[in-house]
């Protein structure tokens, strides 16, 4: 990419930082992170889709709401299903993971992983 163009107004998705944009059966999906300036402030649960990146729609999901903190998430695709892990940078550390196959419904997969908690991390799929 050599010349990149605006192609539409994102003020939606708000002054966010440390978020994810995921490709997955054909739609964007931007997620997580750290909202700032004229929005709510503190970490961002909301996931938006789009097909084209210039309309974005909001889920109204299960987002994973047993944690507060979701600023430093990353995001893949593995097996058909995105894979969402926490790693949180304050204390206790983000430990945690989650997939859908849909964006709406998000399940834990483990309580236990085998590294210890810590922030930063990033997941690679191959």
């Amino acid at each position: 990419g050599i010349t990149w163009s605006k192609v539409g107004d994102t003020s939606l998705l708000g002054n966010t930082s440390d978020a994810k944009i995921l490709t997955y059966n054909n739609k964007l999906y931007f997620m997580g992170g750290v909202a700032w300036g004229g929005v709510s402030g503190g970490s961002s649960r909301k996931i938006y889709t789009s097909t084209d990146g210039v309309n974005w729609v909001y889920l109204n999901t299960n987002f994973p709401s047993s944690t507060s903190l979701f600023q430093e998430i990353d995001a893949v695709v593995v097996n058909g299903k995105m894979v969402v892990g926490d790693s949180r940078n304050v204390l206790p550390f983000g430990n945690k993971l989650w997939t859908s196959t849909d964006g709406f419904v998000w399940v834990q997969q483990s309580s236990s992983l085998p590294w210890s908690p810590r922030t930063g991390y990033r997941m690679i799929a191959n």
